[in-house]
């Protein structure tokens, strides 16, 4: 991996957190000014989260991704503990679903946590049995196990979207990692029945995937804030509104600061500003798994692979729900909407994959050198049978 590379992926995302400050700022000022009597208080958090995250990327940078693998099955016990604090008197129940533990002096999202952690502690398990890969009890089956370890207390928050996106990257990296395809086949059949059962038993996600089907049957409850959405899309049309324009922002749109403000920027920046957000994305996904390809180590190449993978799928799994291609779920966009876990998670997984890209390159280095020592020392050896050689034909 090219140091101009590394350096594309740390501009994409600087540049996308930049933005996303911006944006934040545009689509909260309003909002926060009535409910905080301060229109800067988003905007001052983000900037604290910013700078936290920052940290995170140093530490994902400078700490050996082979060190964290060893610790990953403790993070993991950790990060699955943690996801039960949000049921004790700590857990913050909002909108029905209790996602958020508050300590009164900082507040944090377990499930962000986990969703880096399982992707670490599977990448982990699958390099060490990588020998068994085609084997469906010594390996599929068990990392199974884990993937439902690390969804079910997110599920049962609930929150269906952090399920579907660490189960959706938990089999990404078994097809990655070379296992067979009739076992993710099969394994996908026999769990329609169980996500039929969920859906169809649970009102609110039943009425959530008939909403997606058809918002304006009910326009003024389930179906008002896609169809605001929609209405924020339409507006901004192919140049936008301009930056700070937004009509939506004016209390019509739920959520757009967090989980709906790919909309805003739909309708201040138009089709122009939304399609230029997916490019970056996919630059960071290409770049990324450039990273994840030339691993040699078996470890690093799954971590990489699984890394981009989160980010990646819920950038557009984001997109996807805020423009009605997919049933409403409660996942941020990644580096630009409002949120501190996730950005903070986000940034050391970031900083993780440098840190794979760093140290393949140093180890390339290394065999470059020692190639070229070897060549050297070849090239004498055969200089010095040549002269040996012509000095015996002489006698």
């Amino acid at each position: 991996m090219k140091l101009r590379e590394n350096t594309i992926l740390i501009i994409l995302v600087f540049a996308l957190i930049g933005f996303g400050m911006v944006m934040i700022y545009s689509t909260s000022a309003i909002y926060a000014s009535k409910r905080y009597n301060d229109y800067l208080f988003f905007f001052k958090k983000s900037v604290i989260f910013s700078f936290i995250s920052l940290i995170g990327l140093a530490v994902g940078f400078f700490i050996n991704y082979r060190f964290l693998g060893r610790l990953s099955l403790t993070l993991f016990i950790l990060s699955f503990i943690a996801l039960f604090l949000v049921f004790t008197p700590f857990g913050v129940e909002a909108g029905g679903a209790r996602r958020w533990v508050n300590f009164h002096f900082f507040a944090f999202q377990p499930s962000e946590i986990m969703k880096f952690i399982s992707v670490l502690f599977l990448s982990y398990f699958m390099a060490s049995r990588l020998e068994h890969r085609k084997s469906f009890s010594g390996f599929f089956l068990p990392i199974l196990f884990i993937i439902g370890m690390s969804t079910l207390p997110i599920l049962i928050e609930p929150d269906f979207g952090t399920t579907a996106l660490v189960g959706t990257v938990g089999i990404l990296l078994i097809i990655a990692a070379g296992s067979r395809l009739r076992y993710v086949f099969s394994l996908f059949i026999a769990v329609l029945p169980f996500v039929y059962f969920m859906i169809v038993q649970t009102p609110y996600r039943l009425k959530r995937v008939m909403v997606f089907l058809n918002p304006w049957k009910e326009a003024r409850s389930t179906g008002y804030q896609i169809i605001q959405s929609f209405i924020a899309f339409q507006s901004g049309g192919w140049n936008g509104l301009g930056l700070g324009g937004s009509r939506q922002k004016l209390f019509y749109l739920p959520e757009a600061h967090t989980d709906f403000i790919f909309s805003i920027i739909g309708e201040e920046l138009g089709f122009i500003g939304t399609l230029s957000v997916l490019i970056v994305f996919a630059m960071f996904i290409f770049f990324g798994l450039k990273i994840a390809v030339r691993c040699e180590n078996p470890f690093g190449k799954l971590l990489a692979f699984g890394l981009v993978s989160m980010i990646g799928l819920q950038a557009f799994l984001n997109m996807g729900v805020v423009t009605g291609i997919l049933p409403t779920k409660g996942l941020p966009l990644p580096f630009i909407s409002y949120g501190g876990t996730n950005l903070v998670m986000t940034m050391i997984a970031i900083g993780v994959l440098l840190n794979i890209s760093r140290l393949s390159v140093q180890k390339q280095k290394k065999i470059t050198v020692i190639q070229e020592r070897n060549i050297r020392r070849k090239r004498k050896v055969e200089s010095r049978n040549i002269i040996k050689q012509q000095y015996y034909e002489k006698r």
